[in-house]
């Protein structure tokens, strides 16, 4: 990627994406709970489909579909991606991450998912940061600028 590439997409992270009200401090993450509406993959922790994040350890109803904000550094290298592992590709996740009707086709859900669904949207609603409108230019932006924070650990001696 260019250098312009990433500035871009810097300017996107802390500016309208506004990605750095949860991806913020030395580690690119405030480490706190947050709610993001990802499709579920697999069966989740509670092994009936659905993934109550924090919920599924404080019982508290305000922590339901909460999970840690992960760190940034070497992002680009972790796929797969969200708590599920359901996004492939960063650009994927972050499409879901602003925009999670943009693949969900909810006529294929039944009831009862579509239902949860919708309380997902609902808790994400509460968070500093959501909704926000990227092209896939603007994506591909965000890409380049994570990819920036890519680094070969040290080893030990």
């Amino acid at each position: 990627m260019t250098l312009p590439q990433e500035l871009a997409g810097g300017l996107l992270f802390y500016g309208r994406g506004q990605c750095a009200s949860c991806h913020s401090g030395p580690y690119f993450s405030d480490l706190e709970f947050h709610a993001i509406p990802f499709a579920q993959f697999g069966f989740g922790f509670n092994g009936f489909g659905i993934d109550y994040g924090r919920y599924n350890f404080t019982q508290a109803p305000e922590d339901r579909y909460a999970f840690r904000t992960p760190p940034l550094f070497n992002v680009t290298k972790t796929a797969p991606y969200s708590h599920s592992g359901v996004e492939p590709d960063l650009s994927g996740a972050i499409r879901a991450h602003v925009d999670p009707l943009a693949r969900i086709d909810t006529s294929k859900l039944s009831p009862l998912d579509r239902a949860e669904f919708y309380q997902k949207i609902a808790r994400w609603s509460r968070e500093p940061s959501y909704a926000v409108e990227l092209s896939e230019q603007e994506i591909s932006y965000l890409v380049a600028f994570l990819s920036s924070l890519e680094f070969e650990p040290e080893t030990a001696q």
